[in-house]
């Protein structure tokens, strides 16, 4: 429910800002926004795509290092796909992860995030082991055979 009301007003925004600024502005700038907008995402999107796939199966423990690539290429990936959503509020989100100190600023707070997660907690530590129950064995003094071959 909470994601339907922030949609809505993501929307509510963008349709807002296209009323003031277009109004400002004129039609044709607007679109001409829009369409250089749009295609400043797709040329961010296809030079990452060149680069090689973003995984994000790989370890995303890597947003702990500010200088990684991975974060950078994730970021810039979600700032061609806010530069490709019409509006001028994405376009700006969009923007601003263009700019590298950004990017780091974003990457070392979701790292700081990560390291919160991951620290152990104190406590009791539980290992967890296999066993096999072993009955009747007529020679259990002797060690198990080495198969290994030297």
């Amino acid at each position: 429910m909470k994601f339907l009301f922030a949609l809505l007003a993501l929307l509510l925004i963008e349709i807002a800002l296209f009323v003031v600024i277009g109004g400002r502005i004129g039609l044709w700038p607007t679109l001409a926004w829009v369409v250089l907008a749009g295609g400043l995402g797709l040329i961010l999107l296809k030079g990452v795509a060149m680069m090689g796939p973003v995984s994000m199966s790989r370890d995303l423990f890597e947003f702990r290092n500010a200088q990684s690539l991975m974060p950078h290429r994730v970021l810039v990936v979600i700032a061609g796909t806010l530069l490709l959503i019409p509006g001028f509020f994405s376009d700006f989100f969009g923007l601003l992860l263009l700019i590298q100190p950004v990017r780091r600023m974003i990457i070392r707070r979701i790292g700081r995030r990560f390291q919160d997660i991951t620290t152990p907690a104190t406590g009791p530590v539980v290992m967890d082991a296999d066993w096999v129950e072993v009955s009747g064995s007529a020679n259990t003094t002797q060690p198990p055979e080495n198969k290994t071959q030297h």
